[in-house]
C-alpha cells in the first residue's frame, strides 16, 4: 500500500500544532522529554480509524490513565474541549484520511447549578479521499462509556480503516501472548525462534503459549522456562518482532457495510514502537534492526519509532552502512522540538546527516 508522507497534528495532547513532512519505511523521532513524540505515535493509531477496538481507552492505557470519567480530557490540548483534536494525513499514492474529534457531554441533571460539564464521550469524525472519489467519503464512529456505535451522514460512504499496531514503551504482556498464539496456529513460529537464536544464542530452541502464559523450550534443561524468567530483554524484543511480524485476521460479519473492505485493511500498515530501546541491551539493537529492516522489506509494513537512545541510532546507521545498504534512503529521523517564536516543528534528517544527529547528543535526550 502507499505510505504516510505527511501528517499533521492540531489541538492534540501537548500540541497545538504540528506538522511532519517528508516520511518514510522507517521513521525515527527524536526529542527531549516531553517533546512529545509518543503523543505523534498515538495520532497515527487513532488516525489509523481502527473499528474493532476501543481507540480512545487504548491510547489513555498507554499512558497508564485507566479508565477514569475524567481520562478523555486528556485528549484535548490544555484539556480543553474547546480545542478539538484534529488530524490529516496524505500518501503516497496522493490519497488523504482526516479525522476530527468531538467531545461528547452528559445532559445535566441540575440546570440550576452551575458547574463544569462532564464528558461522557468522544465523536470521531473521518473522512478519506483518492483520485477516484470526486467527494470525501464520511463516517462517524461514536465511543460512549467504553461502548462503540457507527454512524453514517446522509452521504453514506464506508469506514475506510488502516490495520496497525502500537507497540509501547510499558509491558503488554497480553498482547503479546494473543499474537503469539496466533503465529504458533499457523505454524510460523519458527521464523521467531530463529530470531531469537541470532539475538541471544541457539540454546532457545522452541516456544510455546500455555495457559495464557508464554514459555521457552530451553537447550538441556527438561522442563519449559516461563519466558518471565528471560529477562526484560527477551520479552522486549519478542514484544516487538511478534507484532511486527504478525499477519491480520480481521473478521467481518456478514452486511457489515460500514467497513470498506480492500487490500488495505488485509494487510498492516503501521508499526508504532514507543521508545524501543526499553528493557534492552545495546548488544541487541543491531539484531533487532536487521528483523526490523528485514520485515519493512518484506511485508512492506511502515514503521514510526521514538528513541532517545544514541545506541538506537549508532546500531541503527552501522546496520544500514554494513548489511541494508539499499535501505539507506528509507531511513529518516525528525528531530521534534518546541521552539520560542514557531512553536513546535520538526526537523527531518536523512542518513547522509544521520552521523550529525548522533553527534548532537543534545537534540536526543536531555
Amino acid at each position: 500500500m502507499a505510505h504516510l508522507e505527511q501528517l499533521k497534528i492540531t489541538n492534540f495532547r501537548g500540541f497545538d500544532s504540528l506538522e511532519i513532512d517528508g516520511l518514510s519505511k522507517v521513521n525515527l523521532f527524536v526529542g527531549k522529554n516531553n517533546s512529545g513524540k509518543t503523543s505523534i505515535l498515538e495520532a497515527l493509531f487513532l488516525m489509523s480509524g481502527m473499528p474493532y477496538t476501543d481507540l480512545p481507552s487504548v491510547i489513555n492505557s498507554f499512558r497508564g490513565f485507566g479508565e477514569a470519567e475524567d481520562a478523555l480530557k486528556y485528549l484535548f490540548h490544555n484539556m480543553s474541549y474547546r480545542n478539538k483534536p484534529s488530524f490529516y494525513g496524505k500518501f503516497g499514492d496522493g490519497s488523504e484520511r482526516w479525522l476530527d474529534l468531538e467531545a461528547i457531554f452528559q445532559p445535566r441533571k441540575n440546570l440550576t447549578i452551575i458547574s463544569a460539564p462532564q464528558i461522557s464521550g468522544i465523536k470521531f469524525l473521518f473522512s478519506f479521499k483518492n483520485s477516484s472519489l470526486q467527494e470525501p467519503e464520511k463516517s462517524s464512529l461514536i465511543y460512549d462509556n467504553n461502548h462503540f456505535s457507527l454512524n453514517f451522514d446522509a452521504s453514506g460512504g464506508s469506514h475506510r480503516a488502516l490495520n496497525a499496531s502500537f507497540i509501547s514503551a510499558d509491558k503488554n504482556e497480553t498482547e503479546m501472548r494473543a499474537v503469539l498464539a496466533n503465529i504458533m496456529i499457523r505454524k510460523e513460529e519458527g521464523t521467531i525462534i530463529k530470531m531469537l537464536q541470532d539475538a541471544f544464542g541457539d540454546a532457545i530452541i522452541g516456544i510455546r503459549v500455555v495457559s495464557n502464559d508464554v514459555y521457552f523450550d530451553m537447550k538441556d534443561i527438561g522442563e519449559l522456562v516461563p519466558v518471565n524468567i528471560m529477562g526484560e530483554g527477551v520479552k522486549r524484543f519478542l514484544n516487538i518482532i511478534s507484532v511486527v511480524l504478525e499477519k491480520p485476521a480481521i473478521s467481518i460479519e456478514s452486511g457489515a457495510e460500514w467497513l470498506k473492505v480492500d487490500p488495505v485493511i488485509n494487510s498492516k500498515a503501521f508499526v508504532c514502537i514507543d521508545e524501543i530501546e526499553n528493557g534492552l541491551h545495546y548488544s541487541a539493537h543491531k539484531n533487532l534492526w536487521k528483523e526490523l529492516l528485514s520485515a519493512v522489506l518484506q511485508s512492506d509494513i511502515q514503521l514510526f519509532i521514538t528513541t532517545h537512545n544514541i545506541e538506537v541510532l549508532s546500531s541503527l546507521k552501522t546496520v544500514l552502512e554494513e548489511d541494508f545498504t539499499s535501505m539507506q534512503n528509507d531511513v529518516m529521523v525528525f528531530d521534534i522540538a518546541k521552539t520560542k517564536k514557531a512553536g513546535y516543528k520538526s526537523y527531518r534528517f536523512s542518513y547522509d546527516a544521520l552521523q550529525d544527529v548522533i553527534e548532537n547528543e543534545t537534540e536526543i535526550r536531555d
